[in-house]
């Protein structure tokens, strides 16, 4: 989903034209400032410039709401991350898909936090979290048991791997891309954080260290940009 500067006013003929998409835009604007907790169907309503029929038109209930806005940032975010890489060396390839995947959790960091957080006493959130997942890891999966079929990584279950990787992924950027740190402390130990990543990425799949290995060669920023 597309982030709109905080604060901004929506436009005054939301409610006639896109009370939806005003809906959503303001939900997520409001979770990702203050919390999902504090905020109410009435705030979401007055910074969207709707009334509360015409919320109540498109959605139930504030969790409804927020359950639509996530569905777009985590289908986003696995988008992302499944894009073909541009690379054909090996390292370079985990590389490229890891910064994608890394610099979408970093833009999305608050709200993602909020929604993992209920997804852990919310059963419906729990199970759309869980079915978002499972995605992710089937196309990892698939990925895989071609590097296997071909011969180009040590014979291994492609789906007890690839829930070991997304696992390994998820808990990473939870620690270390959190809404705890600062724009600043991400931006400082980015480069850090992927590389430690993607050569752990690499040596799970490969069963050895990664090749020797300079970005500037595959036409990678080492610092990427969030």
């Amino acid at each position: 989903m597309a982030r709109t500067a905080r604060g901004n006013s929506p436009p005054e003929d939301s409610q006639a034209t896109g009370g939806r998409e005003a809906i959503l835009r303001a939900t997520y604007d409001l979770v990702e400032a203050h919390g999902y907790h504090p905020v109410t169907v009435g705030d979401i309503c007055k910074h969207a410039g709707v009334v509360r029929a015409t919320f109540y038109v498109y959605f139930s209930n504030k969790l409804d709401a927020f359950t639509s806005v996530m569905a777009r940032v985590i289908e986003s975010l696995y988008e992302t991350a499944g894009q073909r890489p541009a690379h054909d060396h090996e390292y370079a390839r985990i590389v490229e898909s890891n910064a994608r995947y890394m610099q979408a959790w970093a833009r999305d960091r608050h709200v993602l936090a909020q929604w993992f957080a209920l997804s852990l006493i919310d059963e419906t959130v729990g199970e759309t979290y869980r079915t978002f997942r499972d995605r992710f890891e089937s196309r990892i999966e698939q990925r895989l048991q071609r590097l296997i079929d071909t011969n180009r990584i040590p014979q291994a279950d492609a789906g007890m791997l690839a829930t070991v990787l997304s696992g390994m992924m998820e808990s990473f950027v939870r620690r270390y891309l959190g809404p705890e740190n600062s724009d600043a402390h991400i931006r400082t130990h980015f480069p850090t954080a992927l590389r430690t990543i993607s050569e752990s990425w690499y040596s799970t799949i490969y069963a050895e260290r990664p090749p020797e290995f300079t970005y500037t060669t595959y036409g990678l920023d080492p610092t990427g940009t969030l």
